[in-house]
This record gives C-alpha cells, structure tokens and sequence, in this order.
C-alpha cells in the first residue's frame, strides 16, 4: 500500500462519515415538527444511524513501503537535477574556483532533501520500532546541517569549510544509512544522499 492510497482510504472514511452524519440531521430535521390529523405534533421517525467506517490501520510493512517511496522520490528528482560533472574536477577535493558552481547546485539539493525529511516526518510515528524511526530522522537531520555547511562554506569559497563539512556530512549520513537500513527503509538507506560523490 502506498502512502498516496492510505490517504484516499482515509480520506475516503472521511467523506462517508461526514455524509452519513448530513443525511441523518436532514431526516431528523425534517420529521421533527410535523403535525397529526388530529393535530398534534407526532414524533420524527426514528433512523439507526449508520456506522461509521474504520480507518485501515497502517502496518509496519506498508509504513516502510510509505517511507521508502518518499525517499525514491526525492532521489529521482535529485537524478534529475542537471549535475555539474563537467565543469567540477571532484566534489570531494575541488577547486576554490569551483565552489561558486557547487554552492549553486547544492542549493537546488538542499531544498529537494528538507521537503524529503518533512515528508517523512509527517508519516508519524509507526506502529512498531517507533525509536528507531526516530533516531534515524534525527540523524538525518544532522546529515542536512552537515550539507547546509557545506554550501555555505562552498558559496563564501571557503575551501577547507566545505571539505570540513563536507566530510562530515559523509560520516553522518553513513550512520543515518546504517540506522535506515535497520528500520527497513532501505531507499532511503540508499536515495537519501543529498551529496553526488
């Protein structure tokens, strides 16, 4: 099941419930002041009320399968970001010169990556392994403030900042991977490496 469809069947629920609700106010409303033949108020016929329908509970499974898709997603958006492999010697050891370009095309990364890390906080909690989850969450977010140093550093040209950064970022995100992995969400084990080295 995938995050898209949870929401559908739960918005779903929603609209039915909401509807039920409606239809039995109107006929309640209707029935409520009519008058008898001998005039005398009767009473409003009376409705069961409809059960309102459950939302599907999420399993674990499909929480991973959710967790995953939002980082495939990010990935492929990020694969699809132009990559300035031709004018770049290396990501890991460039030039000062070519700093101003990597600060450039981190930028366009940052902000693809943040909206992953939002998504995948507003899965919630999951239904087991909730810690986990969340310490994962929070190492990513460290791998982020490691990425955001390294485009900072490499938009004021500072080299030894950014390889600083940039090294850092590398070991964090090996630790948040690691920690993925072990939750079951290996995509975003494997797509959530905001840096192209």
């Amino acid at each position: 099941m995938t995050f898209v469809t949870s929401r559908r069947r739960l918005s779903m629920a929603s609209v039915v419930a909401g509807a039920s609700a409606s239809v039995v106010l109107l006929v309640s409303a209707c029935g409520s002041a009519s008058t008898g033949p001998s005039g005398g108020a009767t009473s409003a016929p009376t409705t069961s009320p409809t059960a309102i329908p459950t939302p599907t509970t999420l399993t674990i499974s499909d929480f991973i399968s959710n967790a995953n898709m939002v980082c495939l997603n990010a990935s492929q958006y990020a694969t699809a970001e132009p990559t300035p492999t031709t004018t770049i010697s290396s990501f890991s050891h460039p030039k000062v010169a070519e700093l101003p370009t990597i600060a450039t095309y981190f930028t366009s990364l940052i902000g693809l990556y943040k909206g992953m890390y939002s998504q995948l906080q507003s899965l919630g909690a999951p239904p087991s392994n909730a810690s986990q989850w969340s310490q994962a969450l929070t190492q990513y977010q460290s791998v982020m403030t490691d990425f955001q140093a390294a485009q900072t550093a490499a938009s004021s040209s500072d080299l030894n900042g950014y390889t600083t950064a940039l090294a850092k970022e590398q070991t964090d995100n090996a630790t948040a991977a690691a920690t993925f992995n072990q939750f079951g969400a290996s995509m975003c084990a494997t797509d959530a490496e905001p840096t192209p080295v």
